[in-house]
């Protein structure tokens, strides 16, 4: 039975490597439009507004202020993921001219996003971070 197991271990991490290092994980970009249309389709009822695609195209994130709401779009292993969340619910800080925003999901703890500039990041944390909710349970 062990041996089985180490066995299966393995080769899941060899398929894991080849995956790897055939360059699954560095396939996925996203730009403006990719952005747009994945959260789109995963939140029909969220009005993209401001949006910030980070430079190297692993990540960006969107506002709909209207409802105090933000959606972040992020590779993820070899595709992409979208969180909604309510402003002020995540932690966000800017460092130079990125943005990093904690998320303390189990599939992505947080999500950086590389900004054109440290005043752009930083208007961006700003933003992110505007208001206080009574819940930590912001996202969804």
């Amino acid at each position: 039975m062990l041996i089985e197991i180490a066995i299966s271990a393995a080769v899941t991490a060899a398929l894991i490597a080849i995956s790897y290092f055939l360059g699954a994980w560095r396939s996925v970009s996203v730009d403006e439009s990719s952005a747009r249309d994945r959260i789109a389709f995963d939140e029909p009822d969220f009005h993209v507004g401001a949006i910030l695609v980070g430079s190297d195209g692993k990540a960006a994130i969107a506002l709909d202020e209207g409802r105090g709401e933000g959606a972040l779009v992020f590779a993820l292993g070899d595709g992409v993921a979208t969180r909604r969340f309510k402003l002020g619910s995540l932690s966000a800080t800017a460092e130079k001219s990125t943005l990093t925003i904690a998320l303390r999901d189990v599939s992505k703890w947080r999500v950086r996003i590389d900004a054109a500039s440290s005043a752009a990041a930083v208007e961006w944390a700003r933003r992110v971070g505007a208001s206080s909710l009574g819940s930590s349970n912001g996202v969804s």
